[in-house]
């Protein structure tokens, strides 16, 4: 992974629109990052899709985890941020399959950064 690639994701981030419903694929550790990050950013998480079919209708933060496929049936035209350091190329093909465009797709697969992102931004509101 190179820093080219985080720096690209950081401004596909920075470029959503505040009126485009987001998805965050993955509800483990980067989603949540992803999900803090996205609140910071004012930007609106509708939901979290998740493969792990224990978590489908719980929430997280008032925000439901739901099937990938559900998912994709009530936000067709949101923006999905896969987030997974894992598997995150599986989930992107997944995605394709279940017809969410290539563009629409962002990849969010370093916790790193966004720990130091979220971070930063709490310390700078502080200061």
């Amino acid at each position: 992974e190179t820093y080219d690639t985080l720096e690209n994701t950081e401004n596909e981030l920075k470029d959503i629109e505040n009126n485009i419903d987001i998805v965050i694929f993955g509800s483990g550790d980067i989603g949540k990052l992803v999900s803090l990050y996205m609140l910071y950013s004012e930007k609106s998480v509708v939901a979290y899709a998740d493969n792990n079919e224990i978590l489908w209708g719980k929430e997280l933060n008032q925000i439901p985890i739901l099937k990938p496929e559900r998912a994709v049936c009530l936000y067709p035209k949101a923006i999905y941020i896969v987030a997974n350091e894992t598997y995150f190329c599986d989930m992107r093909n997944q995605l394709l399959q279940i017809s969410i465009d290539e563009n629409n797709i962002i990849i969010c697969n370093d916790y790193n950064f966004f720990l130091k992102h979220i971070l930063i931004k709490k310390l700078k509101d502080r200061g």
